[in-house]
């Protein structure tokens, strides 16, 4: 019990343990530190609006560390409800992963026009892992 309350407390600098063989990631998780073994597949799910221009893509990730399971993300429905099929509704972005090896990298995505190569991303997304 002590746990879960410490784990609802934790701030977002805090680790984050991961002991389960499937794992989703949110914008709540910005900042963490993740333990994960080798071999558990996870997803980083973050909102965007897509019918602006703007889009997660995959900025570093730990070299040798993580695979990503598909060359793009999927797009999906977010969670919240507040996402719809009109043009310019926010959908959610779906990125997923499989750690390979024991080590320690950090994977960060950013928010941003594909074609806008020279602004800063809107919004960046960062998570340290450390895989055993």
């Amino acid at each position: 019990m002590l746990a879960a309350v410490l784990a609802c407390c934790a701030s977002p600098a805090e680790t984050m343990m991961a002991s389960r063989s499937a794992l989703t990631l949110t914008s709540e998780d910005d900042g963490r530190t993740i333990d994960l073994r080798v071999g558990v597949q996870f997803a980083v799910r973050l909102k965007g609006t897509p019918g602006t221009g703007f889009g997660w893509e995959l900025a570093d990730r730990p070299a040798g560390l993580v695979k990503t399971l598909a060359e793009k993300p999927a797009f999906e429905a977010c969670p919240d409800g507040q996402t719809g099929a009109s043009l310019g509704a926010p959908a959610c972005q779906v990125f997923r992963f499989e750690t390979t090896r024991p080590g320690t990298g950090r994977l960060r995505l950013q928010y941003r026009r594909p074609w806008e190569k020279d602004v800063p991303p809107r919004k960046t997304f960062t998570i340290d892992l450390r895989i055993q």
